[in-house]
Order: structure tokens, then C-alpha cells, then sequence
């Protein structure tokens, strides 16, 4: 059944073309190893189809089918870059090593809009005003009737865009603690609570507890285990910076990445403290900015620093979890065990390493532990869950489902909070970050 061809062409007939479109993504060979991984995959388009239409608009533009090549723009928005979590899954199972997410972030940096551009530039040079008022607002929120504030923002999406305008859920919390300095001249590290729990506030998975967010949690534990810490003068105006980054804002990404970067040198006395995060795709966010300001500087820091310059490369960033399991454990004890717990380990976690700790951790709390089969990024990406649920539902189909045809659990844990939204989101079931369950269980 094999036709064999005979002219001594057939090695230069028929072969496929792949048009020069980008250089994030020109060395893909479409082997699709990366389209399991990606939480946009039973939605809209998975990292290789997202390749493949790029090369399909240059080759109708090379064509010279001008029509084609621009209602696949038009159409590739949505499918393309509004429902690509940039999660950077991909990366972890392309043999070429290609990050889609950061053709699409390029994207949408091009593409940005002036005014949502504004806004988010404002919004980082005022990071501790925007910080309480997004926590303050979910807790208003939350006390007034459901339907009067998610037909408010309905009507705001329908008239700015789904885009622009986050949809408020039932689900959502209310607002967390503020964050507040700290100051200890014998720290062994410098803490670096994450904005988004301040915003988002910790939630009670059984109504037995109360509510401790990551950070207090975390907090408790440094008091517990004897570990002395420092949070920065202003880290109500700090942030990891991953939400400008993800949208493509560039003006506010540098203006926070450099507010962060000048305070953590100061906070850590030049590189000699590490630096602590409780929420892990905040901890990833604080090690790219520092590799991308690395990298810039990278001729300077070869050939030499003006005298006072700072070395960015000498900061070390440390997930919570990660702390907790090297540093924690062996000098916690406990004390009320939970029977059983079922993990949503996070893509920030596999750029991190910290899936291991994280398992520690849970096996240390529980001897019946369950990390479910079809895990995957669950789509929330900070806050595109709330831009496009539909990103966040379909990510968490599999998982959900199989979470379902098991028993209850008496816990269900991550270590981030908005993935810790998504999940409970998903499942119906209350998701907690580990710190939090450590902290009860060690009490």
C-alpha cells in the first residue's frame, strides 16, 4: 500500500512552506507538543495553531490576497491573543524551547490601546492608592445585592470592550489586609508580600477558620520557626509587575519594575538578604523582571559597575513555598493533621521548580494527598478569568471533572491566590494557598 515515486525529484516536490513571521516563534517546527499543555486549547487555539495563522497571514499577504490576510487579523485577536493566558506552558514541553506567550505579549505591546495604556501607566506610578481601592471595592462589593453589581459591570464590558472591563463573580472575596513594612535589623530575609492578596482576601474552606491570607499565614509561620524578616518602607506601591508585562503595558512595566528593583537593593543591602514571595506567579514575576534588567545591563555588569551602581544580578528570589519546605518544616510540628487534600499544583510552580515543596508540604500536613491527573494551568492568568470566564472554564474542564468523580476532600490547596480563585471557581469546592493550611495545622 506504499506508492513509491519515481522521478528523481520528489525530494523538492510538494514540500511545505513556513513563512518568516516572527522571531519568538520562526524555529517552530509544528510538532504540537506544546497544544496539551495550553489552556486555551478546547476554547479557541492552542501555541502551534497560533504560530500556523501568523504564517497564514504572511503567506496570504505575500499572495497578495489582501482580504484574507485582514479578516484573519480581525478574527485572530479573540482567538489568538485575547484568550492566550501567556502562561508559558508551552515553553516546558517545546523541544525548541518557544514561548508563544511572549510573541503574544509583543502583540499586544504593539497593539495596545492609548487609553487602557494611560490607565495602567497611571495606575503603577499610584500602586498604593490602586492596591486599597481594589481591595476596599470587592469588599463593598460584596455586601451589596450580586445581580446590581454584575449587571454594572456587564453594562461597563458591553461598552468598553470584554477586553478592558473584568466581570465581578459571585465568588469572588472580599478585600484583604494592606500591607504594612516591617523593619528588623537582624532579617534573614526580606519579605515580599504579593499585592494580590491584599486585594483578594483569604478565604475559609470549611467555616471552621478564620479567613488567614498567604500572608498573614506566612507572617505567623516567621514567628513560629524563629525566622526574622523585613518588608520594604513602601510596599504598598510595590508590585512583581506580571499584570503589565502580560498586557503589554511597557511604560508602566519599567516604571514599576525599576520602583521595585531600587527598593529590594536597599531593602535586601545590596543582594546579601533573599527575597521571599508568597504567591508564586508573583515570585516568577520578581525573577523575570530581575533577569530582563540583567540582561540589559549584562555588558555593564561583565566590564563593571560605576562605583554605587547596583548589581541586580546579585538578588535572589525565593517562592514562599519553596522557603517554607527547606527552612519551616522540620521545626513545625502538626498538630491537626487534615484527613485528605487534593493539590492544583500552578504553571508559575513548574517555571519554579517548586511542584516538590509544594508536595512536601501537603504530605507533611496529610497522609492521604491527591494531585489530579489532568492538572493544567487553570486559565485565570491574574485577571483574564475575569475578562474571559470562558478562558477559565474551559482550562479547568478536565480537571474538574475528574476531581468530581472522587470523594470529598477535606481540603483543596495551590499556592496562588487567583489560581486559587479559578480553581474554586471550576469546582465549587473552597481552594486555599498552603501557606494558610501550614499555619492552622502547626497552630
Amino acid at each position: 500500500g506504499v506508492l513509491l515515486v519515481e522521478p528523481g525529484t520528489d525530494y523538492v516536490t510538494d514540500l511545505k512552506v513556513a513563512e518568516t513571521v516572527e522571531e519568538e516563534v520562526d524555529r517552530c517546527v509544528e510538532c504540537g507538543y506544546c497544544e496539551p499543555v495550553c489552556p486555551s486549547r478546547n476554547l479557541t487555539l492552542t501555541p502551534r495553531k497560533r504560530i500556523v495563522l501568523r504564517r497564514e497571514i504572511a503567506a496570504a499577504e505575500a499572495n497578495g490576497d489582501h482580504e484574507l490576510a485582514e479578516r484573519l487579523r480581525k478574527e485572530y485577536e479573540y482567538y489568538g491573543i485575547e484568550t492566550c493566558a501567556v502562561d508559558g506552558m508551552c515553553q516546558t514541553r517545546c523541544p525548541v524551547n518557544i514561548n508563544t506567550g511572549d510573541l503574544i505579549r509583543r502583540l499586544r505591546s504593539e497593539n495596545q490601546d492609548k487609553l487602557a495604556a494611560t490607565g495602567w501607566k497611571i495606575a503603577a506610578q499610584q500602586w498604593g492608592i490602586m492596591d486599597k481601592v481594589a481591595g476596599k471595592s470587592l469588599t463593598v462589593a460584596k455586601k451589596m445585592p450580586f445581580p446590581l453589581v454584575h449587571g454594572t459591570t456587564n453594562i461597563a464590558r458591553k461598552v468598553m470592550g470584554d477586553d478592558m472591563v473584568p466581570s465581578y463573580k459571585k465568588d469572588l472575596p472580599v478585600g484583604g489586609p494592606a500591607r504594612k513594612p516591617h523593619k528588623d535589623a537582624t532579617a534573614e530575609i526580606v519579605f515580599f508580600p504579593a499585592c494580590v492578596n491584599s486585594m483578594f482576601g483569604g478565604v475559609d474552606g470549611d467555616g471552621k477558620h478564620d479567613p488567614v491570607n498567604a500572608t498573614q499565614a506566612f507572617i505567623r509561620l516567621c514567628e513560629r520557626t524563629g525566622v526574622k524578616y523585613r518588608i520594604p518602607d513602601n510596599i504598598g506601591e510595590m508590585c512583581c509587575a506580571t499584570p503589565w508585562k502580560s498586557k503589554g503595558f511597557t511604560d508602566g512595566y519599567s516604571i514599576m519594575s525599576d520602583r521595585v528593583l531600587k527598593s529590594l537593593w536597599e531593602a535586601t543591602d545590596g543582594g546579601r538578604l533573599p527575597v521571599v514571595c508568597d504567591a508564586s506567579s508573583c515570585t516568577e514575576g520578581l525573577e523575570v523582571m530581575r533577569e530582563k534588567v540583567i540582561k540589559a545591563l549584562e555588558h555593564k555588569i561583565v566590564n563593571g559597575l560605576k562605583p554605587g551602581e547596583p548589581d541586580y544580578s546579585r538578588l535572589r528570589m525565593y517562592d514562599a513555598v519553596q522557603f517554607a519546605a527547606d527552612n519551616m518544616l522540620d521545626k513545625l510540628t502538626v498538630s491537626a493533621p487534615l484527613p485528605s487534600v487534593a493539590l492544583h499544583p500552578t504553571c508559575s510552580m513548574t517555571h519554579l521548580g517548586t511542584q516538590p515543596a509544594f508536595e512536601k508540604i501537603a504530605n507533611a500536613m496529610s497522609d492521604d494527598v491527591y494531585v489530579p491527573k489532568h492538572w493544567g494551568c487553570c486559565g485565570y492568568a491574574g485577571d483574564r478569568g475575569m475578562l474571559h470566564p470562558e478562558l477559565t472554564a474551559s482550562a479547568t474542564e478536565a480537571e474538574a471533572a475528574e476531581l468530581s468523580e472522587q470523594k470529598q476532600f477535606a481540603a483543596y490547596i495551590s499556592a496562588n491566590r487567583t489560581c486559587e480563585q479559578g480553581m474554586t471557581e471550576a469546582t465549587g469546592h473552597s481552594y486555599q494557598n498552603v501557606l494558610q493550611l501550614l499555619e492552622r495545622t502547626t497552630r
